[in-house]
């Protein structure tokens, strides 16, 4: 358990630090449709491999500084606001993460671990 709860920090701080997609998401606000699929395109390409080496992950939500999602990587979501009510937990922890209940669209009981990086871009991981 430990060792998944790792690779899932390590998966979340890949994004964090990967400058490209901080560089992208500081720009989501101004994308036309065009750019905004293509940089998705690219967020899929540089999670892809990593999100399908964890077989206990069903989705990763990376949202905008306003709690829009941006990019969602799943085949399972969550409905209602839980993730936003997640997100406001977060600066309780150190570490700008939480971990916290959800229940899928699928009605799954899942555990998501929450994060927020350096530019304050909250990922959901569940």
């Amino acid at each position: 358990m430990s060792r998944e709860l790792v690779q899932y920090e390590t998966l979340s701080e890949s994004i964090i630090v990967n400058k490209e997609i901080q560089s992208g998401l500081k720009q989501a606000g101004t994308m036309t449709d065009y750019e905004r699929n293509e940089f998705q395109t690219k967020l899929n390409n540089a999670l892809g491999e990593q999100v399908f080496r964890l077989s206990n992950l069903s989705n990763v939500v990376v949202l905008t500084e306003g709690m829009d999602t941006f990019f969602d990587m799943g085949y399972e979501w969550y409905p209602g606001n839980q993730i936003t009510e997640s997100i406001k937990r977060i600066n309780q922890f150190a570490g700008n993460t939480t971990w916290n209940y959800m229940r899928s669209n699928r009605g799954t009981d899942k555990i998501a671990f929450i994060t927020a990086g350096s530019f304050n871009w909250p990922i959901a991981l569940g």
